[in-house]
């Protein structure tokens, strides 16, 4: 393997990985990224999952509906969606912890 393909592994599962904590965070079922998680809502309807999934244009193309077809991403998509990831984390631990805030403190 070349330092290349080594790398790409690396932010490969290192990105899915934090993806689903990150939508573990957010109320999503475990093993499921936020992209498959907001296509499913938005499937049913929740509009913010909508807003979601028209931010997600930018890693790829009809992400959304990719997901949920079982299309797989390209490289550079992977590179995208894990910077994505990365600058996504202060918002999904935000609303985390608004969420536990509002369950201790009804």
């Amino acid at each position: 393997m070349t330092i290349f393909s080594d790398l790409f592994a690396i932010v490969k599962h290192g990105g899915i990985a934090l993806d689903e904590e990150e939508a573990a965070m957010l109320g999503a079922p475990a093993g499921e990224t936020l992209s498959l998680w907001t296509a499913m809502e938005a499937r049913h309807g929740v509009w913010l999952a909508h807003v979601a999934c028209l931010a997600l244009y930018v890693i790829q193309w009809r992400h959304c509906h990719d997901q949920l077809a079982g299309v797989p991403m390209g490289p550079g998509n992977y590179l995208r969606a894990s910077i994505g990831v990365v600058l996504f984390f202060p918002i999904a631990a935000a609303v985390w912890l608004v969420r536990e805030i509002t369950r201790r403190f009804p």
